[in-house]
């Protein structure tokens, strides 16, 4: 492994950004600020492209996942459906519309979908957030928040293609540690 990707990971994992291991289906539902509530946990890996790139100059444009190419795992029920497996996860992102997106930070209006396999058939859930994010600390890592009608937590994106420095950022990996709240 590469010493940059090592310092990557163990900063991750340090800082508590970086979702590990999935908790058991079934497991309790609750926040870490309300335990009583019916949001459900749920952790999602998937990769993103940009275009034309995010960069240091101030700009706009799209990001995609191309679909459910993604997966999310949920700790608890689906539109009140005990989950029974993993499922997909994807996203389509336009940022730099609130304010010129940079490298340093900025916000995006996302769309995103995702589909559990759960006790009472599939279960497809799809809305908007509003992601906002700036860099963290070392390793060229960025994260940030969001927040929409169904779901909100936080995430970490790592540069797949592109640094910002030389090359805008087009392509990334995206890991989220959301919570999606049961509307039913």
């Amino acid at each position: 492994m590469p010493r940059r990707t090592v310092v990557v990971v163990v900063l991750l994992v340090f800082t508590g950004l970086l979702p590990l291991v999935a908790a058991p289906a079934g497991a309790a539902q609750g926040t870490p600020d309300n335990p009583n509530s019916k949001d459900t946990h749920c952790l999602a890996e998937f990769d993103l492209t940009f275009s034309p790139g995010i960069s240091m100059s101030p700009t706009s444009g799209t990001g995609t996942s191309h679909g459910e190419t993604g997966t999310n795992h949920c700790d608890g029920p689906i539109n009140g459906r005990p989950v029974t497996g993993s499922g997909t996860r994807g996203e389509d992102v336009r940022y730099g519309v609130r304010d010129s997106g940079t490298c340093s930070g900025g916000e995006g209006d996302v769309t995103f979908s995702f589909t559990m396999p759960t006790a009472g058939g599939v279960e497809h859930v799809a809305s908007t957030f509003v992601a906002k994010y700036g860099p963290l600390q070392g390793g060229g890592v960025y994260g940030g928040t969001f927040t929409g009608e169904r779901m909100y937590g936080k995430f970490t994106v790592t540069p797949i293609e592109g640094d910002c420095i030389t090359k805008p950022i087009t392509k990334v990996r995206v890991h989220c540690d959301e919570w999606v709240m049961d509307l039913k």
